[in-house]
């Protein structure tokens, strides 16, 4: 690090903004402006521009004075005569104004004083000379004019220049710039309002770093990605005064394990081993102090260069020293910053979901690498003589390639020179002279230097090589290993699995890092870090050191959120809770790492707790209802519910107080229709597409009934089903209690259904049903002939009833279809008969330069449905036969839309450009297509009316 900087602590008491040391920045600090006398209008017209403002190093011809110091108490006499208001011209004139007060400033630094102490003589000296307030006496680095009072709050030190002497004179108490008084820069945080308000000026830095280390050190990859959020923060606050609250570190952090730099950036250092980049934003809660802020943090801290790019270095450091505990062996030896302006989005992202808001003064022990006692290479094939390895070389620290390589981890006794706590492990040798610490030698080369095999032919995962500590030796982390091996193939291992245990006499206990094809002299394995190098950490992602990431996964807990890897609990719930409302017994989770316990049921019978509620093995109550649980595409119609005693539906109980339901359609159908044995009335519920429960039917029996089986006849339209019901009873019609589930297996409850307590696990429907009888969620129309020409479809309807009456486009949640054309599937499914659906393939027409016929069944349309449905009809209008038709259609059907999964429902011959496919109920049809005579002549009719009409019209 620099030492150079901005005066020193001893030098020149600090404004602290934290409890923190005081910072100072650099010295030297170049002065690019240009000033202009307020009235100097009669040299501007003399084509006069102004003078050079000079730097603040001494002027050429006061260079004599700093060589050779001017006695102290006679530039002491000359500041006081210079800065007495009485005495000097107070007219700003470049003549005499400018130059007198850059003459202070180099007396200033002739006598020893402070930069904060001289800077504020040069200011007080221009305030004076009436220069001070001028709009434009001075010009920014891009020659923009700006006021001399700007530029004094542009000043490095403005946020640390602090002046300890208490003056009676208000107008001469200030630290640095005379319009700024003491008491205006007091440290107060902004509030939530100005934060929210704020406006974000964006920066992006790059930092370079290279640790010393060894075997037993932390990883900086499991430190720094999580490092820079609060100390970047800090840090840079610290820099430039302002509160930490306004510097924001964006996540995540991009961290690289080697040197590296954004698009056009300059070459690392050469000592770099890492490379970390940040997005921070400064927020400026001042609307009109955006300029000034951009300018002090330009000239501060963008580049590498900046006036406070050192302090800042050095700040970095400090908070390191302070916040990584000495256990992690992690001693920081270089770091270097470089900032830009604005937000960079081309480097080297891998990422990191830790969301790390405060700033703590130890490093999370949860974030500590896990260290493993025991690592090895072993062959996970078969080998064709013995496998013969001539080093085996493992780093703590990085593969050499990337900037590691400088902490081996060597056994003791290969070479004399290595770890005293580690030693050479193996599955057996060949023999004494190639034993396994010859793999650790350090030489490649020459005779009895490698490990052989003691297995000939070893089969897959016979052979294996490492290295293991001592007993009682702190355990140790892997990084790199490069693996050499003999040059004939014959004792090469075809595939290598680097692996790491803690317990070694445990066969099953070797952990599985990383594989890699092994046909090869030499291999270098960069070794991923894994979820068991981090036993504490429990949710987000982390770098794995090696280009990809670790995913811990999500919380478990509903009020936990991710916090530095850690699940966080953000507030525990009791058991009065409102989601808890009518539980009488279990134990639930309290949305974090707690339990809750609802009790236990008791009861002079048999009684268990099922979800949560008692549940008598036989219960009886005087209120029974069925709630249709999946919800429903149209309107729920019933025409019949029996409820029964026992389990085979044998035995309704018919006699009953009252009927109950969710409400009624029409009073045409109350709910009375469903319980009077007729199956040609029927009830209807009030709701139509009904949200799951919100439509139900019941009785109340007026006495206890206890009810095992219900009978159930729906409407024949699958529109018009509910096909999941959870049967309920009550005492008081106010707590339910669910009893049986229905039609949550492999089942879908149709319109006669026996709802028994097994029905889910005894009945499955690709079992149990033939293809007709079958509902689905996917339905589609498969061409099964070649087409060279597009396939065209005006309009497809899909029906649940054989009267081609009943549509179920309502219940249709997304268009299932093969690869489009320009011609979307939506066209076939809006109800117009001038629009239309192509697929992509079947183009082999002159217009087109190369064929691409549809091969059998490659283009397909159809429908996914919101809940199962049966379809018995459809409607189809497609091109005439030869220019764009398919003449063999063939219906399909599926419960997941996978390929292979589709069961073929019914086939249509010579399909015409208008038809109605109607589904057979029995046996696959393979007829031509069904002619259905009444609907062609309705058809018919409707267009001979609307001829007529249209006709009528032009009359």
């Amino acid at each position: 690090f620099g030492s150079s900087h901005f005066g020193s602590s001893a030098q020149q008491p600090t404004r602290r903004r934290d409890p923190d040391p005081p910072l100072a920045p650099r010295v030297g600090v170049r002065r690019p402006t240009r000033c202009r006398g307020g009235r100097l209008a009669g040299l501007q017209q003399r084509g006069h521009r102004g003078l050079r403002c000079r730097s603040m190093r001494p002027p050429t011809s006061l260079s004599s004075t700093t060589s050779r110091p001017l006695p102290r108490l006679l530039l002491l006499h000359l500041l006081v005569f210079v800065l007495r208001p009485g005495v000097v011209d107070c007219e700003c004139t470049q003549e005499y104004s400018l130059p007198k007060c850059e003459q202070i400033q180099v007396i200033g630094k002739a006598t020893g004083r402070s930069e904060c102490q001289y800077l504020r003589d040069y200011y007080r000296c221009l305030k004076l000379e009436e220069c001070y307030d001028l709009p434009d006496a001075c010009r920014t680095d891009t020659e923009e004019p700006i006021a001399c009072r700007d530029l004094c709050e542009a000043e490095p030190g403005f946020a640390y220049c602090v002046d300890e002497v208490e003056r009676e004179d208000p107008e001469e108490d200030y630290h640095l710039c005379p319009h700024v008084p003491k008491s205006s820069l007091d440290n107060l945080p902004p509030s939530g309002a100005e934060l929210e308000n704020a406006v974000p000026l964006p920066y992006t830095a790059t930092v370079w770093t290279s640790f010393v280390r060894d075997e037993l050190s932390l990883h900086p990859s499991s430190v720094l990605p999580i490092f820079w959020v609060p100390a970047g923060s800090r840090a840079i606050s610290d820099v430039l005064g302002r509160h930490n609250s306004t510097v924001v570190v964006e996540e995540p952090i991009a961290y690289r394990g080697y040197p590296t730099t954004l698009d056009n950036g300059p070459i690392p250092p050469v000592w770099a081993q890492q490379t970390s980049f940040f997005i921070f934003n400064v927020l400026v809660v001042e609307q009109g102090a955006i300029e000034v802020t951009k300018a002090g943090i330009s000239r501060g801290i963008v580049g590498t260069s900046g006036a406070n790019v050192t302090l800042l270095e050095q700040r970095l450091e400090e908070i390191w020293n302070t916040t990584i505990p000495a256990l992690g062996r992690l001693d920081l030896e270089h770091l270097q910053i470089r900032i830009v302006a604005g937000r960079a989005e081309d480097f080297p992202l891998v990422t990191t979901t830790t969301q790390l808001t405060t700033i703590t003064t130890t490093l999370d022990i949860s974030l500590r690498l896990r260290l493993w006692p025991a690592w090895r290479v072993r062959c996970v094939d078969a080998v064709v003589y013995r496998w013969e390895v001539l080093e085996l070389s493992l780093w703590s620290d990085g593969c050499p390639a990337t900037g590691g390589g400088k902490a081996a981890l060597r056994p003791n006794d290969a070479a004399g020179d290595g770890n005293s706590s580690i030693a050479a492990i193996s599955s057996g040798a060949f023999d004494a002279d190639h034993a396994a610490a010859k793999a650790f030698d350090g030489r490649v080369l020459g005779g009895n230097t490698s490990w052989l095999s003691a297995c000939r032919g070893c089969n897959g995962g016979e052979a294996w090589l490492g290295i293991a500590v001592g007993s009682g030796a702190a355990p140790v982390t892997a990084a790199c290993v490069v693996v050499r091996q003999a040059s004939s193939p014959t004792g090469q291992c075809p595939r290598i699995a680097l692996e790491a245990s803690d317990n070694i006499s445990d066969p099953d206990a070797w952990l599985e890092r990383v594989v890699v094809a092994g046909l090869q002299h030499e291999l270098t394995l960069c070794i991923p870090r894994a979820k068991e190098d981090y036993p504490l950490l429990q949710c987000g992602t982390l770098d794995d050191n090696c280009g990809g990431t670790i995913d811990f996964g999500s919380c478990q807990g509903y009020n936990e959120e991710c916090h530095v890897n850690r699940c966080r609990c953000m507030g525990r719930t009791d058991v009065f809770d409102a989601r808890f409302k009518g539980w009488q017994c279990g134990l639930y989770g309290d949305g974090c790492d707690g339990t809750l316990d609802f009790g236990t049921c008791t009861s002079e019978g048999a009684v268990s707790c099922v979800e949560h509620a008692c549940i008598e093995e036989n219960p009886v109550a005087t209120s029974w209802r069925l709630v249709c649980s999946s919800g429903t595409q149209g309107r729920w119609w019933l025409r019949e519910v029996e409820f029964h005693t026992e389990g085979l539906c044998q035995k309704a109980h018919r006699s009953f107080k009252q009927s109950i339901s969710s409400g009624t359609y029409h009073p045409e159908h109350p709910t009375i229709n469903a319980f009077d044995g007729d199956l040609v009335t029927s009830w209807g519920s009030q709701c139509s597409t009904c949200p799951p429960g919100a439509a139900w039917i019941g009785v109340d029996f007026g006495e206890e009934v206890a009810v095992s089986c219900v009978l159930l006849e729906q409407d024949e339209r699958t529109m018009q089903q509910c096909p999941q019901m959870v049967l309920e009873y009550s005492d008081d019609g106010i707590l339910w209690i669910e009893r049986y589930r229905y039609g949550y297996g492999s089942h879908v409850i149709r319109a006669s259904e026996q709802l028994q307590p097994d029905l889910d696990s005894r009945l499955n429907d690709e079992i149990d049903l033939a293809p007709f009888q079958r509902s689905a969620v996917y339905w589609r129309l498969s061409c099964q002939v070649e087409l060279k020409r597009q396939w065209g479809v005006f309009e497809l309807e899909f029906f649940d009833d054989e009267e081609c009456t009943n549509s179920m486009r309502s219940g249709i949640s997304e268009l299932y279809t093969s690869l489009s054309a320009s011609f979307k599937a939506e066209n076939a499914f809006d109800g117009m008969e001038h629009t239309m659906w192509k697929p992509k393939c079947g183009r082999c027409g002159n217009a087109d330069i190369s064929c691409d016929p549809c091969d059998i069944g490659e283009a397909f349309i159809g429908a996914k449905f919101a809940q199962p449905v049966l379809v018995n009809c459809i409607k189809i209008s497609q091109l005439e036969p030869g220019i764009g038709s398919c003449p063999k259609i063939q219906v399909q059907f599926s419960t997941s839309g996978a390929e292979g999964s589709w069961v073929v429902r019914s086939n249509f011959l010579d399909t015409p450009a208008f038809e109605y496919l109607v589904l057979a109920q029995g046996a696959e049809s393979t007829d031509r297509a069904h002619r259905n005579l009444h609907m062609r002549m309705a058809l018919l009719l409707s267009l001979i009316s609307a001829a007529l009409a249209s006709a009528a019209s032009s009359l």
